[in-house]
């Protein structure tokens, strides 16, 4: 088991890259993962990581205009 990874990732919108975010996270089985460059206001990222992680605990704050946003989720367990 890895505690942590941290991405930079553009793009979160497209299915493919859910898809295979998804899988890459089912194979490292991280405890934390800290995520850069969501693109997104913080309400969209965290709910698109709520697809992957229902229990998990998921905190984001906004991209400012060409300022990526940061997204950070942990298993409370």
């Amino acid at each position: 088991m890895n505690f942590a990874l941290s991405m930079n990732i553009r793009g979160l919108g497209a299915d493919h890259k859910f898809l295979a975010l998804k899988d890459l996270f089912r194979t490292v089985n991280p405890k934390i993962i800290l995520i850069q460059e969501t693109m997104h206001d913080s309400s969209i990222a965290i709910s698109y990581f709520r697809k992957m992680f229902p229990l998990w605990h998921i905190s984001a704050i906004d991209a400012v205009g060409l300022l990526g946003g940061l997204a950070v989720l942990w298993d409370p367990v």
